[in-house]
């Protein structure tokens, strides 16, 4: 008897209207994701702000988040380049927390540097360097809060440097960023980055919108249904004796049949 395999993946039915984004909705990465992420249907989108409103925020953070913000500010400027003290003061940094918090993964657009190198470099007078590698401006607030928290992060490192430009993930055990394709989203993303997005930056984000909505279809590899299964899995047996050189002999009953 003939048989074709089937696929092992299998189609899954992607509803836009299930993903939210959780950013800040400054402009550049912020907004982009939000753009971009309607041309395919995403819609759901919380812009976090506090004290001073961004240009596109529309949920304020609750008293908890703010108060839990000043420390893991601080917590995520410790691992980055050594901050000294236990909370901070910047809005800004401070309704980062609600990003990673409220997100299952972070994808983060930016720039990536190696321990030792600078952490702000627009800003000619700031001498803070990375004492791990890290997400240089603001958008590295967030993606130390994430790392901190063991929660997924994804950076597109969009200019050359020290690393190659391209999707990279966090890696725990190598304590790096590690290169990897372009990543799956969650259904509750932060889709975050720098103000200074380009064009490659903008085509990661689309990428990464893309793949979801374009998931596995099913793969039926084309076997000969004459063929029976038995002879099937003889003629692989055979090459791979024949990779380690094992002579097959057969008897007068085996060549019979």
């Amino acid at each position: 008897t003939g048989a074709t395999p089937k696929a092992i993946l299998q189609p899954t039915e992607i509803k836009p209207n299930e993903y939210t984004n959780h950013s800040g909705g400054a402009e550049g990465s912020d907004i982009q994701w939000d753009k971009i992420g309607k041309e395919f249907g995403f819609v759901n989108n919380k812009h976090y702000w506090t004290e001073t409103k961004t240009p596109h925020g529309n949920i304020e953070i609750t008293k908890e988040d703010f108060e839990e913000g000043r420390y893991e500010s601080a917590k995520a400027a410790k691992r980055n380049f050594g901050y000294q003290y236990a909370t901070m003061k910047d809005s800004r940094l401070i309704r980062n927390w609600s990003q990673v918090k409220h997100s299952d993964a972070v994808f983060a657009i930016g720039k990536i540097v190696r321990t030792g190198e600078k952490l702000f470099p627009n800003q000619t007078n700031d001498t803070r360097v990375a004492i791990n590698p890290s997400v240089t401006g603001g958008t590295g607030y967030a993606v130390g809060m994430a790392i901190n928290h063991n929660k997924p992060t994804y950076v597109f490192n969009q200019t050359k440097g020290s690393y190659e430009i391209g999707w990279y993930k966090w890696n725990n055990n190598s304590d790096d960023f590690v290169k990897v394709g372009t990543p799956t989203l969650t259904k509750n993303f932060a889709g975050i980055g720098t103000r200074e997005i380009n064009d490659l930056g903008k085509q990661a984000i689309k990428d990464v919108y893309q793949k979801i909505l374009n998931p596995p279809t099913e793969i039926k590899p084309k076997i000969d249904s004459s063929k029976k299964i038995e002879d099937l899995v003889s003629n692989y047996l055979l090459n791979e004796l024949k990779k380690y050189n094992v002579k097959v002999e057969y008897n007068d009953s085996q060549l019979a049949t």
